[in-house]
């Protein structure tokens, strides 16, 4: 997975290894016998309600149905709703916690709207937390949300498993902690807070917290090859895969044959782990010698965490985690930063005001007291200019910093109410003060004025909020990613000017799965298009976004819509794609036109981490200095922006012309940031947002935007409405095209380059890697994040700064042989890729070839004679056969496909193989030919009693009928008359055939083996289709069946499980629930709210540097992290690679353009010129010029594009104002020279 790139065993280095010391009681595995510790989120006595699947299912293939089940059971207490408690709130409703109460004594203010997306203008002066309960509810029905309004006082607190706080003071937390942490039994106690670019947090979950899962990775398992008779033990395994244990770890062994006493289910422990062996601590001296066989897998152990209280840990910090080197001393300096803020609020009973240096000075002193006070952990000197920030900004609550800790917090509530995951062991410290602007602020550049943007403005200034709202956008995606991003640029004010745009797509529509974690769509969305949805949902946050919402897949194929003057328009591009082929493509197109590309991605979880953390990013902030002037309040929506960045960067942010591909998870997220932001959100500015989908249920547990009543409508439209809500001046417009080649007649040129920043919220490799190419090609920037499970990664793509998203590849994932899959299967995963393999031949590609052949007989035969290979002769006998002996006419037909199928697979099939390859064979070489990892596999006897024979048969014959255009009777899910009917099948005895020929090579790539009689064997079988198409009903047609996962009614996965069930019953494979099957064979993406939603704002951070501009690649940080663990990496982006050549220099962000309607040989004019020798020339996949070939010469004085459109054929449409070439070069020594693309501007 792309966003593991730089998550390598030796960051492992970097954590705690001494379990004692991370706070288990214990390094032996936790004895069978002995009571588990009770779980706050215990579900004992509680009924907890059914899991809807379909709607959790992403959600599910991370924490898994025990997991869900105590989330269902608790009760979570939010307490401050401003946008950080709004973030929290909002993934803790999407993860399906079974009740939040918000809590606050606070009222709606401007500055509010900088960062709640669930607040508008017609809220202020209403309570905060009663202004929530209505939207949050909408998010979940099955969660109950109620508003509290009173002082909180200890007695508010028994009923909750998890109290979270986001705006209360040190000693009213001492007090609530101390409660909470002597509680029987505790509650898990966290504070949050983000105070501008700067944010805690702290968590305390009791003196004994038991994890349950530390990672909640799969166990690690291995096939064993030998073990020795010695002590200690070696046990070597099979070298097909490197073992995966660690020293320390305990196993268990099973179907050990020989050595039986290891098949005790005894954990042992494992020391000298190596890639394919280990040792255990076991004298087998005395043991059976070892036969054959066996598994050893994994025990994975709960752990035992002892919690400090705030007020002990508060005194003794203890270390520190580091995420960032360069930054090696931040980490003490910050947890000074905040006490020292605290005091200043109880002293002054207010924030330092932005700008002001006489409140500067008092915190400063704040600061210098309490250190002085300090016995330990006293810092040397006090960084004055880090403090000034920290006090000028503090009051202010940005969007992105928001969505960051909303992820990681939401994320600790789940760990606190179910053991899921490494809780953050205990505090957590991060700034981003490297995303403010370049110059210097003054006070009037972040004085409020009153705006939705105030926040922000006090901290970046309205310099940079003008830049955000005329911000050019484009973000690819809107599922988990692209809703975050809508969300947070929606709310930071991108592309929320008329001279800004905000672009989104994604070709993909709502689905169930996607509402538990793509928080913009609702019930009422799916089938919607995601980009339109969540277009409309982040117009909702902010009214302001000028955002297009499309319905196109970045990639090749639309490049008529994201064309070169799109392009060459873009600011910034941002990914919330979930696959690394879109990925690639996007950094493709933004090396090409130079675009910055901001990368995010999740996934899972692996480690774990029991110290304290600080991290910052200073970097965040301008480059200028910030005077008082320009983060003075006005009043503004941004003021609290305004506060941190100042007037001048907020006035870039409205007026940003943005483009955001995708609308879904990732999507929402950022459309709602954007809109926050106060992105796009001016006249000047425009956010253009694009996805091909449609709301699906499954996308209301993470793509918030959306609600139960747009499931089917275009994702695209449905966000740029909310965010629009969200923020009523954003300027956006959503697109329902995929952003892909057959598109850039609307992504053309001139929208390309009109945009200031791309922002990908994809799902796919390709259309990244489409919408890099784009970025790369208009040189804009592209911002790219993706999610799987709890990681998430974020990459920024800077114009000739950073290497672009294509730049590294990951290595192909591994796949099975095809003899394995087919022949011999050792996992369950065999099973399934072999069943869904079954299922699309059976009942999607054959149907497909029956029609083909119904629909031109002769056009068919012709080209089944022309191919005359082994698989044009089995293609022909599964027709022949569908269409003769195993063609069905009524219901009844179907079940006895259905059971002679069954006798096929899961019997005559197997006794062919094992009469072939009998149990004692041997190799050629005279080793046993059934060695590991070969399983020996048995046959199935059918039988009525089996309800997972049953099971099968019902599935296969409804889908069958359904093929046929059967009429599929009531009694068919009757388990009872179905047995029945079954039973009066007869099924033929089988023998086995000798000389039958099995494929047992893995490097094979077919298992048809050529004949020479494929020719003649091919006409006989068109002869006897001819025959019987006389047979048919008149305008016989059948039906192909696609394979759709996520409805649980349409017995695809039912038929699935039970394929692949059955065949690992053949084979002793343990079987999997039909969950587990779907998750497999679905390829389903585990994704949850929480790192979707922390992805964006790290993302969003980012976009605020390419926004100012200025900023040097030191500024800039590609993300790495783990809310499982937890674990966060961050790193200067890689630099391009530099190619020279003479005096000159390029890197892959450079395009040689050359004005003018130029002939070819003056075109070879201008290489020599350069000292080159341009020996090749082409376009596309055309030669235009070669200088080996005599008739090229007659093109030399021929226009280049004439050339083209006469040998290439290349029709250059009107939008298209020049022509790329790639030219071969060499120099005067003849040694070839790698130069940069060539486009000739012809018109």
């Amino acid at each position: 997975m792309r966003c593991l790139r730089f998550l390598r065993r030796g960051l492992l280095s970097m954590l705690p290894t001494n379990k004692r010391a991370a706070g288990t009681d214990d390094d032996r595995p936790t004895d069978p016998k002995r009571p588990k510790v009770a779980q706050n989120g215990s579900t004992n006595g509680v009924v907890v309600p059914e899991i809807d699947e379909d709607l959790h299912s992403r959600q599910l293939a991370v924490y898994g149905r025990e997991t869900m089940r105590r989330l269902f059971a608790s009760h979570v207490l939010v307490s401050g709703l401003n946008g950080l408690g709004a973030e929290i709130a909002k993934n803790l409703a999407l993860a399906g916690v079974k009740s939040v109460t918000l809590h606050d004594v606070k009222n709606v203010e401007m500055w509010d709207l900088s960062a709640n997306f669930f607040l508008s203008e017609n809220d202020i002066g209403k309570n905060r937390a009663a202004a929530c309960v209505s939207k949050l509810q909408e998010l979940n029905n099955a969660v109950l949300v109620s508003a509290l309004t009173e002082e909180l006082t200890t007695d508010h607190l028994s009923k909750f498993q998890a109290v979270v706080f986001t705006d209360i003071g040190l000693d009213k937390a001492y007090e609530f902690d101390d409660y909470c942490h002597s509680h029987c039994p505790p509650i898990s106690f966290i504070k949050a807070e983000v105070c501008g670019l700067f944010g805690t947090v702290f968590c305390d979950f009791g003196p004994e917290f038991t994890v349950l899962d530390v990672d909640g990775e799969d166990p690690h398992t291995g096939i064993i090859a030998s073990i020795s008779n010695d002590n200690p033990a070696l046990v070597s395994c099979v070298d097909d895969e490197r073992l995966e244990f660690q020293d320390g770890d305990f196993v268990v062994f099973s179907e050990v044959h020989g050595m039986a006493e290891l098949n005790d289910g005894k954990p042992r422990k494992v020391k000298n782990a190596r890639p394919f062996s280990f040792c255990i601590e076991e004298d087998t001296t005395k043991y059976d010698m070892y036969i054959k066989g066996g598994i050893v897998t994994q025990i994975k152990e709960p752990k035992i965490l002892r919690f400090k209280s705030l007020r002990d840990a508060m005194r003794d910090p203890g270390d520190f985690l580091l995420s960032d080197f360069s930054k090696f001393e931040r980490s003490p300096v910050l947890h000074l930063a905040f006490q020292a803020l605290d005091k200043f609020k109880k002293e002054y009973g207010r924030y330092p005001a932005p700008g002001c240096e006489q409140d500067a000075q008092s915190f400063l002193k704040c600061a210098a007291d309490i250190n002085e006070a300090l016995t330990d952990h006293k810092l040397d000197t006090i960084d004055e200019k880090l403090f000034r920030h920290f006090a000028s900004g503090s009051r202010a609550v940005l969007n992105p910093m928001a969505a960051m800790f909303g992820g990681i917090v939401g994320q600790e509530v789940v760990k606190a109410c179910s053991g899921k995951f490494h809780p953050l062991y205990q505090f957590f410290y991060f700034d981003s003060v490297e995303s403010l602007p370049t110059y210097p602020l003054d006070s009037e550049d972040i004085k409020p004025s009153n705006s939705r943007y105030d926040a922000q403005i006090s901290v970046f200034g309205s310099k940079l909020q003008k830049k955000l709202e005329e911000a050019n956008t484009f973000v690819v995606g809107s599922g988990a990613l692209g809703c975050e991003f809508l969300k947070n640029l929606a709310l930071m004010g991108v592309s929320c000017s008329p001279k800004g745009k905000l672009t989104i797509t994604d070709d993909d529509v709502i689905e169930k799965s996607n509402l538990s974690r793509q928080f913009l769509f609702r019930d009422w969305n799916i089938r919607q298009a995601k980009s339109t949805v969540a277009a409309a949902a982040a117009s909702a946050i902010n009214p302001n976004l000028c955002i297009d919402a499309l319905q196109n897949r970045a990639c090749p194929d639309t490049e008529n819509v994201f064309h070169d003057t799109f392009w060459e328009g873009l600011d910034v591009v941002i990914n919330a794609l979930d696959n690394v082929n879109a990925r690639m493509y996007m950094d493709m197109r933004c090396l090409y036109f130079q675009k910055a590309l901001l990368e995010s991605g999740t996934l899972g979880a692996k480690c774990n981490t029991q110290m304290f953390f600080y991290f910052d990013s200073v970097e965040s902030l301008p480059t200028y200095p910030l005077d008082s002037e320009d983060i003075k309040p006005s009043n503004s929506r941004y003021d609290a922006q305004i506060s941190v960045f100042g007037s001048k960067l907020q006035k870039k942010l409205e007026e940003a012309n943005t483009f955001v591909v995708g609308s879904g998870a990732l999507g929402c997220e950022f459309l709602k940031n954007l809109a926050l932001m106060g992105v796009s959100c001016s006249p000047k500015g425009k956010l253009t947002i694009t996805d091909d989908d449609v709301i699906e249920k499954s996308n209301l547990s993470r793509q918030f935007l959306f609600r139960d009543w747009n499931i089917r409508q275009a994702k695209s439209t449905v966000a740029a409405a909310a965010a629009s809500a969200i923020n009523p001046n954003l300027c956006i417009d959503a697109l329902q095209n995929r952003a892909c080649p057959d598109t850039e007649n609307v992504f053309h040129d001139t929208f390309w380059e009109g945009l200031d920043v791309v922002i990908n919220a994809l799902d796919n490799v390709n259309a990244r890697m489409y919408m890099d190419m784009r970025c790369l090609y208009f040189q804009k920037a592209l911002l790219e994040s993706g999610t799987l499970g709890a990681k998430c990664n974020t990459q920024m793509v800077i114009p000739h700064l950073t290497e672009n998203y294509g730049a590294s590849k990951d290595p192909p994932e591994k796949q099975a042989p095809m003899c394995t899959v087919h022949s011999f299967p050792t996992h369950i995963d065999h099973c399934l890729t072999w069943a869904r393999s079954e299922f699309e031949g059976l009942l999607e590609k054959t149907p497909g070839e029956v029609n083909s052949f119904l629909s031109n007989p002769a056009q068919y035969a012709a080209a089944m004679r022309k191919a005359g290979d082994a698989q044009a002769r089995e293609l022909l006998e599964r027709v022949s056969e569908c269409l003769g002996k195993e063609r069905c006419s009524l219901f009844e037909d179907c079940i006895r496909w259905a059971r002679l199928k069954f006798e096929d697979y899961f019997s005559n099939r197997v006794k062919q193989l094992t009469f072939t390859f009998p149990e004692d064979a041997a190799t050629s070489t005279g080793a046993p030919f059934w060695s590991a990892p070969k399983r020996f596999p048995r046959p199935l006897q059918f039988s009525v009693s089996d309800p997972s024979h049953i099971h099968f048969i019902m599935s296969a014959s409804i889908l069958r009928a359904e093929s046929f255009g059967i009429a599929i009777p009531d009694w068919a899910k009757n388990t009872s008359k179905l047995a029945d009917a079954v039973s009066e099948v007869a099924v033929p005895q089988f023998e086995p055939k000798k000389g039958v020929s099995i494929v047992t090579d893995e490097k094979a790539t077919s298992l048809s083996s050529a004949s020479v009689d494929d020719v003649s064997v091919i006409d006989d079988l068109l002869a006897k289709l001819e025959e019987c198409a006389k047979r048919l009903p008149p305008g016989f047609q059948m039906k192909p069946i696609q394979f759709e996962k996520d409805d649980d009614t349409n017995f695809h996965m039912d038929l699935i499980s039970g394929f692949a069930n059955m065949r690992a019953r053949n084979y002793s494979i343990p079987e999997v629930d039909k969950l587990k099957a779907k998750f497999i064979a679905g390829r389903i993406i585990p994704a949850i709210a929480t790192s979707t939603a922390m992805a964006t704002g790290l993302v969003c951070l980012e976009l605020y540097k390419v926004i100012a501009g200025e900023h040097p690649i030191e500024d800039y940080r590609n993300t790495f992290a783990n809310l499982a663990l937890p674990l966060f990496s961050m790193a200067e982006p890689v630099p391009p690679k530099v190619m020279k050549h003479q005096d000159m220099s390029w890197t892959v962000w450079d395009r040689w353009s050359i004005k003018g309607n130029l002939t070819v040989a003056e075109l070879l004019q201008w290489f020599s010129d350069k000292g080159l020798t341009a020996y090749s020339i082409s376009c596309g996949t055309s030669l235009l010029y070669n200088n080996m070939f005599a008739r090229h010469k007659e093109r030399l004085n021929k226009k280049v594009v004439d050339v083209a459109r006469e040998v290439a054929k290349v029709d250059v449409p009107e939008y298209r104002k020049h022509l790329d070439l790639v030219a071969a070069c060499e120099d005067d020594d003849g040694n070839d020279i790698d130069i940069p693309l060539v486009s000739v501007y012809f018109r």
